[in-house]
């Protein structure tokens, strides 16, 4: 029997609630194990999908009051088009979101050498 494969909202609520689950383990054994750069790995990434999920359904409303605002006035209150508006709300979250995980793979990496940096192996 084929699973139905699950689209539209249904589909971004379990990435959601599936990555949240995996990225609490990975905070929790990191923070039991006392590796802190893999904590704050697993908490920037958290705080970041937190962040896009929010600001989605946040800002879908506000959007969408914009765009009825537009239609009946035909001329756009801030001068942008909701085309235009779009792209820069998406651009902002992209850019916000991006900037996090960067910070958590630097963190991640940093701590990766301070771990490594403190075992002084002899090759010979």
């Amino acid at each position: 029997m084929a699973l139905v494969p699950v689209f539209g909202v249904a589909s971004a609520v379990l990435s959601f609630i599936l990555l949240s689950v995996i990225w609490i383990a990975g905070l929790l054994l990191c923070r039991k194990h006392s590796f802190r750069g893999g904590y704050y790995f697993f908490l920037f990434l958290l705080i970041g999908k937190i962040y896009s999920f929010l600001v989605t359904w946040v800002l879908s409303p506000i959007l969408k009051t914009y765009v009825d605002s537009v239609n009946a006035a035909s001329v756009p209150a801030s001068g942008m088009t909701p085309g235009e508006l779009l792209m820069w709300i998406s651009y902002a979250n992209g850019s916000i979101t991006f900037l996090l995980q960067l910070v958590a793979y630097g963190c991640l990496v940093i701590g990766f050498y301070r771990m490594w940096a403190q075992r002084k192996y002899d090759f010979r």
